[in-house]
């Protein structure tokens, strides 16, 4: 076996992360036996760097295993091994007597008479080392060995960092299982294609009543109403592309029965694939609160229409007429009538105001009979009447003038009924239970003022009976002073109603003034800014946010001051000192046109925000394991690569060192020899660079880049490999090309990923195996890449799958399944587009196009 099929054994093992210690102890086995040594072992170092541990140890026939014994060894009982490795050199001796003394004294009682050791470094840091004993003989290290040695550290050192990173990786996400079991909201993730659910938190499965494995035989969308599905369908997908923020369609549980939620949604990865992430609030209490507030509200709002009308319309009819064209308005009613029973006769009802009633109607409806079905419900028995589906029960009336429902509510004054408000509905066939009870307050106030109106007429016609008058007046002063009593009690309990409501709601809710001052705030407020017993009216936000946070606010101002309700996220530090990040929704106030200040609610979304870091924390990561992953399979053209040069250089040192012996030194040509050496060192130091650069940790950089330079830099990589397999490599590179936005590192991986599936290819019986790699520039100013192979083609049904995560043709053990997915996520995130075109048996051409950038580039991470 020689030195390059050595290293691809290892590297063929090295690349399965499925067993790391079966696959580590096998492959220092081959080295072992190689090199015919009596141990080949590793240390590595604790997390502190100031104990080492024998981890992996393979040992010749006959020779006693040390690994035991050499568990957690202090490096300060042997400061010579830190010390020298720790600068990046060896520890090398044909006679182990002619080391340190610490050395010397832990290393004889082991038998050990030769050694050599190399540190295993990552980031230039050391986290261990590689060593090689020899126990039954002096030996004299070869340079070949030496090279070896070191080639199989950086082996040894890539492959386990990337152990490391797995089990990190597995343990995150472990984490953030854990973590979404904790939320109290519902988590429901399902893949981002179908939208098959893949995993509901525990808050979910409690609320909707199916059990986990029912939901994962479901799709997202099978858990909103059949009604409300098209609707959520449309309303995710503008979500996902960050048109709108919120669903508010409610979800449906298991008995059918439905909960009122407000759902946001995001696009991330789950189990190595991307999703829908999706979490739903339960907002059964907030719109219970709303409907209170808004009825509330509405009730103000009546009361105020009739007092006003009250006092500005002295004319009886103006007041009527007025009191039914602002309810109308109010309660989005398309129309109705006020009926006054006549004094005189008291039998019958005429209809003395009207808003939109047809002429027609109105001649069948302007007077009825009190006593009559079903207007003696009104005003004989008191009770308001809803004729819903008003044409099953008069279809010929509802055909004529389009009615769809009606109600009619009696008008109540010292409890005689004087009359009754009719209204109608043409747009729909009911009314719920607010506009109800909205109605019969109106009845009841119109009654108040009416009844003052038709003791005023009266009054007036009794001129001559002054002292009837003054009595009349008096009583009717103090039923109002009672009812004004009665309307007070009644308004002081609403208002403790209303803040107990105001307290309990999750949400931290502030009132504030034009001069940004808090006058209100409730104890979620006080809670989310850390402050004690409503120490935070009184403050103003600027008080909790640095510059950027003000300039935010100022710029918040200007569109509440125009009318526009605001949505944003704001940075803050509260009394604790302690940074959290809030939802803020700031609606404006206005009395009549002035601004006098806002109603702001706030939410702390600061878990969520730390959530959303760890998700893109994992998909980098999956995407350096991928280039990893692409470093491992193609380690044995990189190390012939680097083997060439090094085999040129210690020959032209062994042809000088014997022309000196000689004494035959020709300046000239030594001179010449010595400056290819030199050419040959430039170029390995430039192939590890490279390397490192390569297999850093990305930071998603975008930044203006050569595309054609980022292909040749693949190319230090690759090209070994296409020279080993006879692959004829044909360029056609455009010269002086625009620059494109993007990252170099995640293009080059992209060039990496798309010329290994090509080599791949080539492995059939292709007689002139050949790869033509093309990059010019197209009439639609973009930047056009071809990578074309000229073996056996793909097959359309294939075709189909080619870009989706984890899916892949090749056999267990030599394809994860991610590279063309990758390919494909990396050309998207920087506005490209990726297509494969391919015909069996004539080859397959990878077809990627990236737009050209014109205009400056400010370098941002993602």
């Amino acid at each position: 076996m020689d030195i390059q099929e050595l290293l691809s054994q290892i590297g063929l093992k090295l690349s399965k992360l499925h067993d790391p210690k079966k696959n580590i102890d096998e492959t220092l086995g081959y080295v072992g036996k190689y090199l015919n040594v009596s141990r080949v072992y590793i240390f590595e170092d604790d997390e502190l760097r100031l104990m080492t541990s024998n981890t992996y140890e393979w040992c010749n026939k006959g020779i006693k295993p040390e690994k035991g014994n050499l568990q957690n060894i202090p490096y300060s009982i042997i400061p010579s091994y830190k010390k020298v490795l720790e600068m990046d050199k060896i520890i090398l001796a044909d006679d182990i007597k002619n080391l340190p003394k610490d050395l010397y004294d832990i290393l004889k009682p082991q038998n050990i008479k030769s050694i050599l050791i190399f540190p295993l470094t990552k980031n230039d840091t050391m986290n261990g080392f590689i060593g090689f004993d020899i126990c039954d003989r002096f030996h004299h290290w070869t340079k070949k060995e030496i090279d070896l040695a070191k080639i199989l550290s950086g082996i040894y050192s890539n492959f386990l960092e990337r152990i490391k990173i797995t089990k990190r990786y597995e343990s995150n996400v472990k984490n953030y299982h854990s973590f979404l079991e904790t939320i109290q909201d519902m988590i429901i993730i399902g893949t981002a294609e179908e939208g098959k659910i893949l995993y509901a938190n525990q808050a979910s499965i409690d609320a909707l009543g199916y059990s986990l494995e029912e939901l994962k035989t479901m799709k997202i969308i099978d858990v909103h109403p059949e009604e409300d599905q098209a609707d959520a369908q449309n309303i995710i997908a503008e979500m996902l592309e960050g048109k709108r923020n919120t669903c508010p369609l409610s979800l449906k549980r298991k008995d059918g029965s439905q909960i009122p939620v407000e759902t946001r949604a995001w696009i991330g990865n789950w189990e190595d694939q991307p999703c829908i992430f999706g979490i739903s609030r339960d907002v059964t209490e907030r719109h219970r609160a709303e409907k209170i507030l808004e009825k509330s509200r509405k009730k103000a709002e009546i009361l105020r229409i009739v007092a006003c009308s009250a006092s500005k319309f002295e004319d009886y009819q103006k007041l009527l007429d007025n009191v039914l064209d602002q309810t109308t308005k109010l309660l989005d009613i398309d129309g109705g009538g006020i009926y006054i029973i006549n004094q005189k006769n008291k039998i019958f009802a005429e209809l003395v105001a009207k808003k939109n009633v047809d002429e027609l109607f109105e001649r069948e409806v302007r007077i009825v009979d009190v006593h009559k079905k079903p207007y003696d419900l009104i005003f004989v028995e008191k009770k308001p009447l809803f004729l819903e589906n008003y044409e099953k029960l008069h279809p010929r009336i509802a055909k004529e003038y389009n009615i769809k429902a009606v109600a009619s509510i009696p008008i109540i004054a010292e409890n005689d009924v004087i009359g009754a408000v009719n209204v109608f509905q043409y747009h729909k066939y009911y009314f719920d239970d607010f506009e109800k009870d909205l109605l019969e307050t109106i009845g009841i106030e119109i009654g108040n003022f009416v009844s003052r109106a038709l003791y005023k007429n009266e009054l007036l016609l009794m001129n001559e009976k002054l002292e009837d008058r003054i009595i009349a007046r008096t009583r009717e002063l103090e039923k109002l002073t009672e009812k004004l009593k009665t309307e007070i009690r009644n308004r002081t309990l609403a208002e403790i109603k209303y803040q107990n409501l105001f307290e309990s709601v999750g949400e931290g809710i502030c009132q504030v003034d034009e001069k940004e001052q808090i006058t209100v705030a409730n104890d979620a407020a006080n809670k989310i800014f850390a402050m004690d017993n409503n120490d935070l009216v009184g403050k103003s936000l600027y008080e909790f946010v640095d510059e950027e946070g003000k300039e935010i606010i100022d710029q918040q101002i200007k569109h509440r001051k125009m009318g526009i309700t605001s949505n944003y996220e704001l940075m803050i530090s509260g009394a604790d000192k302690k940074e959290k990040i809030i939802d803020v929704t700031v609606s404006p106030r206005f009395d009549e046109d002035r601004y006098i200040g806002t109603i702001s609610i706030f939410r702390d979304i600061t878990d969520k925000k730390i959530a959303e870091n760890m998700a893109k924390e994992l998909e980098l990561q999956m995407f350096t394991h991928s280039k990893m992953a692409s470093l491992g399979k193609i380690a044995t053209g990189i190390a012939h690569e680097i083997n060439q040069p090094l085999t040129y250089i210690n020959t032209v040192i062994q042809t000088l060192i014997e022309d000196f012996e000689l004494d035959e030194i020709d300046p000239e040509s030594s001179l010449k020899r010595l400056e290819n050496c030199e050419y040959q060192v430039q170029r390995i130091v430039k192939i590890i660079s490279h390397l490192r650069t390569f297999g850093r940790v990305d930071d998603n950089i975008l930044e203006k880049i050569d595309v054609t330079e980022t292909f040749e830099n693949s190319l230090l990589i690759l090209y070994q490999k296409i020279k080993l397999r006879n692959i004829v490599l044909q360029k056609d590179l455009e010269k002086k090309l625009p620059k494109v936005k993007a990252n170099s590192i995640k293009l080059e991986q992209v060039f990496i990923n798309l010329l290994q599936n090509a080599i791949d290819a080539l492995e059939y019986n292709i007689d002139e195996p050949k790869i033509i790699v093309s990059i010019k520039k197209q009439k639609n100013e973009k930047i056009e890449i071809n990578i074309i192979d000229n073996g056996p083609g793909i097959p359309e049904e294939i075709q189909r799958h080619l870009f989706d995560p984890f899916w892949t043709t090749k056999e267990v053990g030599k394809g994860t399944g991610l590279g063309l997915s990758i390919v494909y996520g990396i050309i998207d995130s920087f506005s490209g587009q990726t297509e494969c075109i391919s015909t069996p048996g004539e080859g397959t051409n990878f077809r990627i196009s990236l737009p050209i950038e014109n205009g400056q580039i400010e370098k941002t991470k993602k």
